[in-house]
């Protein structure tokens, strides 16, 4: 299935800001998160189709996926 992700804040440092991907059917976001090398712990919101989502959500092709690291602050 093909998906697009897009990368916010410090998950964009020497990935990509926005691509099309492609992975197996019934993948989670979890998975994508995985594949790209991005902790799990640190992946705090998860936009899928412009609705929050969990990381256990299985992707539908064509879905987009927006990823946002946690943010420290005072």
């Amino acid at each position: 299935m093909q998906i697009t992700v897009k990368l916010y804040g410090s998950f964009r440092i020497d990935r990509f800001k926005e691509e099309g991907c492609r992975y197996p059917d019934g993948s989670t976001a979890q998975a994508v998160v995985v594949a790209l090398g991005i902790p799990v712990a640190q992946a705090d919101i998860v936009i899928i189709n412009d609705q929050r989502a969990s990381l256990d959500y299985v992707l539908n092709d064509g879905d987009v996926l927006a990823l946002f690291p946690m943010v420290a602050g005072g």
